[in-house]
C-alpha cells in the first residue's frame, strides 16, 4: 500500500542570476554593435550609389542603392549571424533546461509493515555532455537516497546511459569518475560522494554479473543518414537492504541486429524491451 508520493526534478539547481544577466547585457550590447555595422554598410553603399547617379538617372541610382545596400547587409548581416554571440552555457542553465520529473512512492508491506521506496526517473538525453549527464546522475541519485534516508530504495528507469559510462558510475560507486572534475554549480556534491551507492539488479541477478546487452535498439533515418542504436540504458537499481532472485531474460545483442531490423515490432511494442526483477528484503 502507498504511504506517500513525491515529485521532484533533480536539475532545478540555483542559478547565480547576477552573473547570468551580465553575460545576456555584454551579449546584447555585442548584438547592437554587429547591428550598427550593417546599418553604416548600407548607408556607405547607398551613399556610393546615389553620389554615382545623376538626376537624369535618378531611378537607377535608387535601384542601385537598393540592390547594393542589400547585397552588402546581407553580406554583413551573414557574418554577425555566424559568429558566437552568446558565452557557453553554463552547468546551472544546462541543468535547468532538463525538465524530466523524478516519481517516488513509499510502499508498505501489508503483511511485515515494512516500509521502503520505489523510484522512477527517465533521465535527459544529453550523451554529448559528458559533465551533463554524470552531474545528473549524482542530483538524481543524492534526492532519491536523500527523501529515503535509511529505508530500502528500489530506482528504475530509462538513464539514458550504457555500462561504464560516467553517468552509470555515479549511480553505483562513490568516487569521481576519470574525466569528470569537481561540479561548479552551487550546492553541488562533492566527491567522493558520502552516500550508499546502488547496485543493479540485472547485473546483480546475472550469471556473469553484467548488464544486459541491449535494453534499447533502434535505427532511425535522420537528415538523409541511418541512425543506430543498440546498448543498455534501462536498470534497476537497488540499495544493499535487497537481494535479487530472479531477473528477466533480455534480447542477445548479437543476434538481434542480425535478424532484426529494428525496434519496434509485431512481437516488441517499444524500441525499449521489457526489464523485470524479483526481488526481496534482506
Amino acid at each position: 500500500s502507498m504511504q506517500d508520493c513525491y515529485f521532484h526534478r533533480p536539475s532545478r539547481v540555483r542559478v547565480d542570476y547576477k552573473q547570468r544577466h551580465v553575460a545576456k547585457a555584454e551579449a546584447a550590447v555585442s548584438d547592437s554593435r554587429e547591428l550598427m555595422g550593417v546599418a553604416a554598410a548600407i548607408a556607405t553603399t547607398a551613399g556610393i550609389s546615389f553620389s554615382a547617379g545623376c538626376l537624369n538617372g535618378l531611378k537607377a541610382a535608387v535601384a542601385g542603392v537598393c540592390a547594393l545596400g542589400i547585397t552588402a547587409g546581407t553580406y554583413f548581416l551573414a557574418s554577425a549571424l555566424k559568429k558566437k554571440k552568446y558565452p557557453p552555457k553554463s552547468m546551472e542553465t544546462k541543468l535547468r533546461d532538463c525538465p524530466n520529473v523524478l516519481l517516488m512512492a513509499k510502499l508498505f508491506c501489508k503483511t511485515t509493515k515494512q516500509e521502503f521506496w520505489v523510484a522512477n526517473y527517465h533521465m535527459p538525453c544529453k550523451f554529448w555532455d559528458n559533465d551533463l549527464m554524470a552531474a545528473l546522475a549524482v542530483l538524481a541519485r543524492e534526492k532519491v537516497l536523500r527523501v529515503a534516508k535509511k529505508a530500502p530504495v528500489i530506482f528504475a528507469g530509462d538513464f539514458n546511459t550504457t555500462p561504464g559510462s560516467s553517468a552509470y558510475q555515479c549511480f553505483t560507486s562513490n568516487t569521481r569518475p576519470e574525466g569528470i572534475g569537481e561540479f561548479s554549480f552551487q550546492d553541488a556534491p562533492k566527491f567522493p560522494l558520502k552516500s550508499s551507492p546502488f547496485s543493479s539488479a540485472l547485473a546483480k541477478g546475472s550469471k556473469d554479473g553484467k548488464e544486459p546487452s541491449l535494453t534499447n535498439f533502434a535505427r532511425r533515418e535522420f537528415r538523409g543518414k541511418e541512425i543506430e542504436f543498440c546498448d543498455c540504458i534501462d536498470y534497476i537499481f537497488i540499495s544493499d537492504h535487497w537481494t535479487v532472485k530472479e531477473i528477466s531474460e533480455t534480447p542477445d545483442k548479437e543476434t538481434t541486429m542480425k535478424e532484426v531490423g529494428s525496434y519496434p515490432t509485431d512481437t516488441q511494442p517499444s524500441d525499449h524491451v521489457p526489464i523485470s526483477a524479483v526481488l526481496a528484503l534482506a
